[in-house]
Parts: structure tokens; sequence; C-alpha cells
């Protein structure tokens, strides 16, 4: 299922839902900053994401295949509402940046960041036919 090669001196079952949450607070807030060691360990299953979410034309195969990465609905539905029709035309998924060291312990801090291109919403102009309704109120 979701498979890091690394330990993060955790669990099984609390390494799996460390995975989990990064990729949902990746989803929801489009930027992450945390060790460079949990960058390396999430870059790949999220472009692993994407791409299936962008190769994948049945929502419903989609969502299945979602829901094994997510623990809640909230960053599923970001990304086939939001991500979905903008990632036909984007090759570049994510950037990863180098920030600095951790000042406790030296441990290497970066920011990992969905492509700005790919999180802008489009909107589609719909052409309404408003008609007024007057209401003849008995005064």
């Amino acid at each position: 299922m979701i498979s890091t090669g690394q330990k993060f001196s955790r669990k099984r079952g609390a390494r799996r839902l460390m995975v989990k949450n990064l990729l949902s607070s990746l989803i929801l807030y489009e930027k992450l900053e945390t060790t460079s060691a949990k960058i390396k360990a999430i870059k790949s299953l999220i472009e692993k994401i994407l791409q299936k979410t962008k190769s994948t034309q049945d929502l419903i195969t989609l969502r299945r295949y979602l829901s094994k990465y997510f623990t809640t609905q909230n960053p599923i539905d970001k990304i086939i509402n939001v991500y979905k029709p903008n990632l036909v035309s984007q090759n570049k998924l994510i950037n990863v940046y180098k920030i600095k060291k951790r000042k406790g312990d030296g441990a290497l801090i970066g920011l990992i960041v969905i492509n700005p291109e790919i999180t802008k919403i489009k909107f589609e102009k719909k052409e309404s036919n408003k008609t007024e309704k007057v209401d003849n109120k008995k005064k």
C-alpha cells in the first residue's frame, strides 16, 4: 500500500498515518514545510497520485484509488474538482526547495509546493437567462 522505504523511528501504523497526513496537508494547503527526509518519502507518492489522476477518466475508479492514500474526503474532492481539469497541460507537477537547517538538531528543512498552474480554479462562464419575477403583494 503506502511504502516509503524509510522508518522514521516509528512503527508501521504510525508511519502510514504520518505519510497520509503529510499527503493530505500538501493537497489541501498546496505547500508543506517539513524535513527533507519526509519530503523525499512523499515526493514519489504525490507524483504517482497526480499522474494517476491525470490519466484516469473514470471518476469512481479514481475516487477508490485515492481513498487508500487519504483518510478524509476533502483532499479527494479537491484533487478531482480543482486539480484534475488543470493537469492536462502540465508536465512539472511539484517543486521542491531546500530552505535551512533546523536549529535544534540540524535537520535539513525543505519546502514542497504543488505547481501553481495546477491549483488555479478555472471558472466557466455560463449564460444565465434570469427572468425577474414581480411579486404582486397585497397591501
